[in-house]
């Protein structure tokens, strides 16, 4: 007797290999899919470090080029470069896409991040329904911005947002959800002591130290440089500290950062981080992790983490990393940031001020007491708002009102086309 396939695939596309928190967030979501009703396979239009994590959790993963994406939002302007690439390769990204579909035959296409409007495109050709996954918050021309939203709009057959700050933007005929980034709380709760101690041996960090962390690819807009000219008082007043840098450059060694290369400049931003700490004579307080999966370990090595991003994110997932380990933070008090750390386990500081960012890390560097007090309130909150069981039951909510759940059946297929016997 026929059986009818009681999962459904679900490709979830994500543009790039690198590691970062939006791919970061959609394999761990993929990964805690009830796997006996939804089959996830992870597509990355790039090879690079993001494909060994999938590997780790455990989801399937392959690479398939797709160069066109429109990439426009609070953190990146529209590039000359950027836009040659998305008209030079729209043609072949969408043809791409299509094959895609044909090949693996998913139920729902799930698109992580706004860039991806060319591979929506190919997607949609194929008549598959789309979720589309927007975790920034959109960039500041207005026109721009509308027609971008307006055509997300249109591919999209439901918008899942990460905060309500950036699903705001999209209200409209699209019906949009909003839930959170979230974490496995068996990951990421506080460590041990030994732990503690264990990392910073790793990583060359004093066990005595005081240690301010910041998570994320060093990017100008995510307010590495701020934190750099902070860190000239903070190590005045405090002259234990070290600031500890999880994240890196770009992953890619293209002609432009080789070129930049031989004529004595900096490569990428990292190299440019790094030059202006030399300057400042504080090239020993800074530790460099580079990228790492291994977020729990390298955050319960920290004392408090920095989050002085200059412009909205549509959700600053280091957050959530830190209040699931009872570290306080210090944030710019921009776009979702008061949403995600509620009124008791941040500092909030007006964004690109360095004097301002100084002068909070100072006083919750010198205030063990409220450093705690802060903690315990962001571990309390994370386990209120930000647990991945729930998160993952809405998402699977929103798949099954696109591909519903088919209904089981033993019946014949001759008998159901009506060519059975007598």
């Amino acid at each position: 007797m026929a059986t009818v396939k009681m999962t459904r695939k679900i490709l979830l596309i994500h543009h790039g290999g690198g590691i970062g928190g939006a791919p970061v967030s959609m394999l761990q979501m993929a990964a805690a899919l009830d796997r006996t009703r939804f089959e996830p396979l992870a597509v990355f239009t790039e090879s690079g470090p993001i494909l060994d994590f999938a590997e780790e959790l455990g989801v399937p993963a392959r690479v398939v080029p797709m160069r066109s994406a429109f990439f426009y939002g609070a953190h990146v302007p529209v590039r000359p470069r950027m836009l040659l690439r998305f008209v030079a390769g729209y043609a072949a990204t969408v043809k791409a896409a299509r094959a895609l579909v044909r090949e693996e035959e998913p139920d729902l296409v799930h698109l992580n991040t706004s860039v991806l409007i060319p591979t929506a495109v190919g997607v949609k050709s194929e008549d598959v329904p789309v979720v589309w996954h927007v975790r920034e918050a959109p960039g500041p021309t207005g026109w721009l911005r509308r027609r971008m939203i307006l055509r997300i709009q249109s591919l999209a057959d439901h918008i899942v947002a990460t905060s309500e700050f950036a699903g705001r933007y999209y209200g409209g005929g699209t019906p949009v959800t909003v839930i959170h980034n979230t974490l496995d709380t068996q990951r990421f709760s506080p460590r041990p002591e030994t732990e503690r101690r264990a990392v910073r041996d790793e990583l060359g960090l004093p066990q005595d130290a005081q240690v301010v962390g910041m998570i994320g690819s060093v990017q100008k807009v995510k307010g590495h440089f701020v934190l750099a000219e902070a860190a000239v008082r903070v190590a005045r007043e405090v002259p234990d500290v070290r600031f500890l840098i999880v994240g890196g450059g770009s992953h890619r060694a293209t002609a432009a950062a080789r070129a930049r290369g031989m004529l004595g400049q900096p490569r990428d931003n990292l190299e440019r981080l790094r030059r202006t700490i030399r300057r400042s004579g504080l090239e020993s307080r800074f530790v460099f992790s580079g990228f790492r999966t291994d977020i729990p370990a390298v955050v319960s090595a920290m004392d408090v983490l920095a989050f002085p991003s200059l412009a909205p994110e549509g959700f600053g997932r280091p957050l959530i990393e830190a209040m699931a380990m009872a570290l306080p933070v210090v944030a710019t008090d921009v776009g979702p940031t008061r949403e995600i750390t509620g009124p008791d386990s941040a500092v909030l500081v007006p964004p690109g001020g360095p004097a301002h960012l100084g002068e909070a890390l100072i006083a919750l560097l010198k205030d063990e007491r409220r450093r705690r007090e802060m903690g315990e309130a962001g571990r309390r909150r994370f386990l209120e708002h930000f647990e991945i069981g729930p998160a993952v039951r809405r998402v699977e909510d929103v798949y099954d009102s696109l591909a519903p759940e088919p209904e089981p059946s033993d019946r014949s297929p001759a008998l159901l086309k009506g060519t059975g016997g007598p």
